[in-house]
């Protein structure tokens, strides 16, 4: 009650009032019925471990599945330190797997490996904000967002339908060979997920630029994309004008592969 009060939404809805909410509450069940009927994509953000996240969030996901929303779950896991939440994100996760098309998980703990162990607590729940924010805005985006290459709802769905497990990794760029080291940058962080590009099936590009994006970046970036990754591999990209980005590009990519990441 206390986070609500604090929340910019528009929509609010506080979900019992202890640890373990009323999962079987039927009038909450109706209220996120009513809140997503009219949905083609529904996004599931949520910290796993504890109680309202990994109880509630796979029956959301199931009432989506319900409706044929397209349905992308991002969620975090416990820092290894904080013991048996690990194991109770685990079969949270393993429910929640069983409703949505995809999803992509960010490991606390391996935020405060890339951070350092002298980060501040407040510093790593930051670093996993914008972890999630990145993996929700770059799906997004992609689809809503006007650019030189539009991907829609019919193609994310291609991409994101059943792919289970996916891993994402982003980086920025700027200067001369911004594509191809922004890229390589994003390949980077996908390996610190431990995800073998030579298991790479499919892959969606977003690059996001200014209305000024150039061919030659494009093309840059498919080119070390598809070096990196096995051949016949299912390729989508899409790219978003931003003029805020002034002479830098980012490049997010989601990938999914046949094996999980570790």
């Amino acid at each position: 009650a206390q986070a609500l009060c604090h929340s910019l939404a528009n929509t609010r809805l506080q979900i019992g009032a202890d640890a373990k909410p009323s999962v079987d509450n039927a009038a909450v069940r109706k209220r996120i019925l009513d809140l997503i009927k009219d949905a083609n994509m529904v996004f599931l953000v949520a910290g796993m471990g504890g109680g309202t996240g990994t109880d509630f969030a796979p029956i959301v996901a199931q009432i989506a599945r319900e409706m044929k929303a397209l349905t992308v779950a991002v969620v975090t896991k416990p820092l290894a330190l904080e013991g048996n939440r690990n194991q109770y994100a685990d079969e949270g996760i393993k429910a929640l797997s069983e409703y949505v098309d995809t999803m992509i998980v960010v490991p606390n703990t391996r935020l405060m490996e890339v951070l350092g162990n002298d980060a501040a607590a407040p510093e790593i729940f930051t670093a996993a904000n914008v972890s999630l924010h990145r993996a929700v805005a770059g799906i997004a985006e992609i689809i809503t967002v006007n650019g030189m290459i539009n991907i829609g709802v019919a193609d994310a769905r291609i991409f994101l339908s059943g792919a289970g497990m996916v891993t994402m990794g982003s980086a920025v760029s700027s200067g001369q060979d911004r594509a191809r080291v922004a890229t390589e940058r994003a390949i980077s962080s996908l390996q610190m997920e431990s995800v073998d590009m030579a298991y790479v099936r499919r892959v969606m590009i977003n690059i996001t630029s200014t209305s000024l994006l150039k061919l030659k970046d494009i093309a840059m970036v498919l080119e070390c994309v598809k070096f990196a990754a096995v051949k016949n591999q299912f390729i989508i990209i899409g790219t978003v004008a931003d003029e805020s980005m002034g002479e830098e590009l980012r490049v997010t990519l989601f990938v999914m592969s046949d094996i999980a990441p570790l």
